[in-house]
């Protein structure tokens, strides 16, 4: 007896051996398999130049470290990752070179003659400043290489050069803007100009003065400083004492560069008397570094805005205004780089997605010459030639005339505490350029203006901030609306019919009725409105754990379109009363373009009847909720799979969690899953489903250990447990890919 024990007992010790040995040759030769695939694998994948579209990138970089790259290479490279996360180029990655040309004439000609030579380069993307530019200019229409700025703007960059293009407007378009903008809206200011006697400053200058007499605004006195010297200080110096010594109700027009733009406004505004008069200052003063530079005087650190406040600048992009693509530009910037984007980055983020655009467009092969490339790609950007067949981007449409310039509106700004904040008239593009008999009147009116040969009719911006107050979810016909308790505040000059607005999405029209407050200052317009109303909920069929949903508040006018009026909006979340532990998890605001249903669509695209409309969402979240439901789910799934670690011999206590699982999930599937909402009502029956079939898995498969067990069949019963084991986990996270 004791003999037949130990000969079973050996038996099973064979067995074990045997099982083991053969486990470790499968692991090794899998192992061997895997290491050999995975080599093979990178090799193959390893990238060539072949995999990617080199784009050279020519700018002044003090340093290109992660934290202290500038505006134009993060603009850059948001682009880049944009586009390649989209799949790239018909397969192909962008790959950005970048050179630093110091705003150095010299370098910058090193540079440009490095991008020509090189074989991979398909296009420059750059110089940063006009004379690195304008040297690059001749060296890149020698090469025949495709050139594109986004920053520099002095005129003859781009003239008689079929190679070198410009996303911004040129010195004589920003000049020629900035003076229309005076003529229409303070022609009763008169004028001071303080320039660089460079040809770049005179260039804007010039051109200046030109309009402004055109208005017949009158032009006190001109002071210029010479550029060249090592120390303009003293220069400045006196240009600023002579100003305040004149100390006229005027405006002070600032051509010139960053450093002495900054130091001009500190001497200006240094003297503890106040004197009457408004700066306004080129391009440059509507970049970071201007920003940057007055935040080191110590005036600015103990008071941000002292020096920069009520300045006016014309700007390509500003944070809070534009299309819903600028919105989501303006939000993906700021995760990625923890600020707000300047015009530059906006500028040139769109570039580059407009480069792509074209390389995509000109369909080069691989096997063919560089020449070949570069010329393919000049003709695509070519192809970008008026303003239906523009690029819309992040900054408007992009169109490039004979010149290759994009001569566009600008935006009109003024800093208060060092952001740049829209002006209440703006002026656009008008989408029909007929003049009709209605434009005398219009003219007159100052309703529309030519610049540069191009009709811009004014358009009304107005302010709209809304604030919550409370949030109060409720059900009605298997449907989540929320009865939304908020203000709705407008900031406007002139007028605006806001008794006119819409509000979409609502569960009944709104009306606003009368405003709680209402005040006027200095030809600016707020008014205050407190409105109740019920929204619908859209509930984030992704977050079957969170539970979220989206409140969305929409509005536009009903007749105005538009070219002629749209907003800058804002949320405020501040103490807001919530119910029902649901919890505010993230907000947005942007404007959109919308179409009234009730005017046919070929109407609608015949005569541009398209409206702003204001879209802000919050969203709510309600985690309990999701965790209520799927805890006793999970802990089922953890009592199932512990039965295979039961002993078999305890076949009552296996029975009894698996019944007990199976009338948990039976409660669960007939009173809790009713109350989940309904877009989650699938996945949660799938859930239960789930369930129910892992519990008869489990139940077959201990049937069947018992049974080999009782026959003592151990290798079998051994075979089935971990079969057991190892499906069951794989059989849940085939379920989650799924169904989630």
């Amino acid at each position: 007896m004791v003999f037949k024990k130990d000969k079973e007992f050996n038996q099973m010790i064979n067995i074990k051996l045997k099982l083991s040995k053969k486990v470790i040759i499968l692991l090794i030769i899998v192992g061997c398999f895997t290491l050999a695939g995975t080599y093979l694998l990178l090799i193959t994948n390893q990238p060539t130049n072949d995999d990617y579209y080199f784009i050279g990138v020519a700018g002044t970089f003090e340093d290109k470290s992660t934290n202290k790259k500038n505006d134009m290479l993060q603009g850059l490279e948001l682009a880049a990752a944009r586009v390649n996360q989209s799949g790239g180029i018909d397969g192909k990655t962008i790959k950005l070179v970048v050179q630093n040309d110091k705003n150095d004439p010299s370098i910058a000609m090193k540079v440009a003659s490095n991008f020509s030579q090189d074989k991979r380069i398909l296009l420059v993307l750059g110089h940063y400043y006009s004379t690195p530019s304008l040297v690059g200019a001749d060296i890149y229409q020698k090469n025949a290489i495709p050139a594109i700025t986004a920053s520099a703007t002095y005129d003859p960059i781009t003239h008689d050069n079929e190679w070198y293009f410009r996303t911004i407007p040129n010195n004589s378009y920003y000049a020629e803007f900035m003076g229309t903008y005076l003529g229409l809206n303070l022609r009763q200011w008169p004028v001071v100009i303080i320039s660089g006697e460079d040809d770049f400053h005179q260039n804007i200058t010039n051109d200046f003065i030109k309009t402004i007499q055109k208005y017949g605004i009158n032009l006190i006195e001109q002071f210029y400083y010479n550029i060249g010297e090592r120390d303009v200080s003293p220069q400045l110096i006196k240009i600023s004492n002579t100003i305040k010594r004149i100390n006229k109700k005027s405006i002070i027009f600032i051509s010139a560069n960053t450093k002495e733009l900054i130091e001009l406004v500190r001497l200006l505004k240094s003297s503890p008397k106040k004197y009457h008069f408004k700066i306004f200052g080129t391009d440059s003063a509507a970049t970071s570094q201007f920003i940057t530079g007055l935040s080191t005087f110590p005036r600015e650190q103990n008071k941000p805005g002292f020096y920069s406040d009520g300045i006016v600048t014309l700007s390509a992009s500003i944070p809070g205004t534009g299309n819903q693509q600028s919105f989501q530009f303006y939000q993906d910037f700021y995760e990625t780089y923890h600020k707000d984007p300047s015009w530059v980055a906006a500028s040139y983020y769109d570039t580059l997605i407009l480069c792509s655009q074209a390389i995509k467009r000109s369909e080069i092969v691989d096997n063919a010459g560089i020449r070949e490339k570069r010329k393919k790609i000049r003709n695509a950007l070519n192809e970008f030639y008026d303003h239906k067949h523009a690029f819309n981007g992040v900054t408007g449409n992009i169109f490039f005339d004979d010149n290759g310039d994009a001569k566009r509106p600008l935006i009109p700004a003024h800093y208060q505490n060092n952001l740049l904040i829209p002006e209440y008239i703006q002026y656009q593009r008008k989408f029909n350029q007929n003049l009709d008999h209605q434009a005398i009147d219009q003219s007159l009116n100052n309703d529309i203006v030519v610049i540069d040969n191009t009709v811009l009719n004014k358009k009304k911006l107005v302010f709209a901030n809304i604030q919550i107050l409370s949030i109060k979810p409720y059900k009605e016909n298997n449907q989540i609306f929320s009865t939304v308790d908020f203000y709705l505040k407008f900031e406007f000059s002139e007028t605006f019919e806001d008794n006119n607005i819409c509000f979409v999405k609502a569960k009944e029209p709104v009306f606003i009725g009368k405003p709680v407050m209402e005040s006027k200052e200095k030809g600016v317009t707020q008014r205050l409105y407190r409105i109740k109303a019920d929204f619908k909920h859209k509930i984030d069929n992704q977050s079957f754990l969170l539970d979220r949903h989206e409140i969305s508040i929409r509005f536009h006018h009903k007749s105005k379109t538009a070219d002629y009026l749209t907003y800058v909006p804002s949320l405020t979340l501040k103490d807001v009363t919530l119910f029902d532990d649901w919890t505010i998890a993230s907000h947005h605001s942007s404007i959109c373009r919308v179409e009234n249903e009730n005017i046919p669509k070929l109407k609608v695209i015949k005569d541009n009847l398209y409206y702003s409309q204001v879209n802000t969402g919050i969203i709510l979240s309600k985690k309990m909720n999701g965790i209520r439901w799927i805890v006793p789910f999970f802990v089922m799934v953890i009592l199932l799979y512990g039965v295979f670690f039961i002993s078999i011999d305890r076949m009552s206590t296996i029975l009894y969690v698996v019944c007990t699982a199976i009338i948990i999930n039976t409660y669960y599937y007939y009173k809790i899953i009713p109350l989940v909402n309904h877009s989650y009502l699938i996945k949660a029956e799938m859930v239960c489903l789930l369930i129910y079939a892992l519990s008869i898995l489990v139940f077959i498969l201990n049937a069947c250990v018992s049974m080999f067990h009782v026959k003592k069949q151990v290798h079998k019963e051994r075979m089935i447990r971990y079969i057991g084991i190892v499906i069951f986990p794989v059989l849940i996270v085939i379920f989650l890919m799924i169904v989630f």
